[in-house]
């Protein structure tokens, strides 16, 4: 998974969007993120972010920041 196909390392998200990955894994504990729809751990362990769906959801909640 690369940003070219919609989706983001956690980690460069996290720099780009100034949120903390212990956020984002709050919110897929919560069950607000989807595994496979706003997150996704492939084999291997390196979470990746869907982008499209990470704005959607930050937009309707007002915290968009870029």
């Amino acid at each position: 998974m690369t940003e070219q196909d919609g989706w983001m390392e956690l980690d460069a998200y996290c720099e780009k969007y100034g949120e903390r990955a212990n956020t984002v894994h709050k919110r897929v504990t919560a069950g607000q993120w989807q595994r496979g729809v706003e997150i996704s751990t492939p084999d291997g362990g390196v979470s990746f972010v869907n982008i499209a769906r990470a704005e959607e959801w930050l937009a309707k909640r007002g915290k968009l920041r870029l």
